[in-house]
């Protein structure tokens, strides 16, 4: 039962993103995508894990149907979500039970990221970064300092 209420809710969260992504891809198209220089991806503060940002969507959740899978108690099934409009990326809370925290502030609504934010979900912490595709693994630890 609960698997299917997790499947049922993150189908609704897809419907209601569907007609604001195709919006972000025609815009994006239209001005060109995405930079070919930048990559983006969020990094697992306790074990270096990195996540890379592809596409307009990354759901985050308990749950394995999520982009990504976070094993914390505290984070709810369907946690939090980063979308990609217009070159931008922005997390909102997607409902959860204890809450999406952008750089220590309680996310109420849908929030623009920006390089080295800090997002936590639950007990679980991890840092957005914004890097050249040039930059290597070496720098990103240091910036993190991990």
């Amino acid at each position: 039962m609960r698997g299917e209420d997790t499947h049922q809710r993150l189908q609704a969260v897809n419907g209601s993103l569907q007609a604001r992504l195709e919006e972000t891809a025609r815009s994006s198209a239209e001005h060109g995508g995405e930079s070919k220089d930048l990559t983006y991806f969020l990094v697992d503060v306790k074990n270096g894990s990195r996540f890379p940002l592809r596409g307009y969507r990354l759901i985050i959740g308990r749950s394995n149907v999520n982009h990504i899978e976070v094993k914390d108690s505290s984070v709810s099934r369907v946690h939090a979500v980063i979308t990609l409009e217009d070159g931008q990326y922005f997390l909102d809370d997607l409902g959860s039970s204890n809450g999406t925290f952008l750089n220590g502030s309680p996310v109420i609504r849908r929030q623009p990221l920006s390089d080295r934010d800090t997002i936590r979900l639950g007990e679980s912490i991890f840092t957005f970064v914004q890097r050249t595709r040039t930059a290597n693994r070496e720098e990103t630890k240091k910036l993190l300092h991990l």
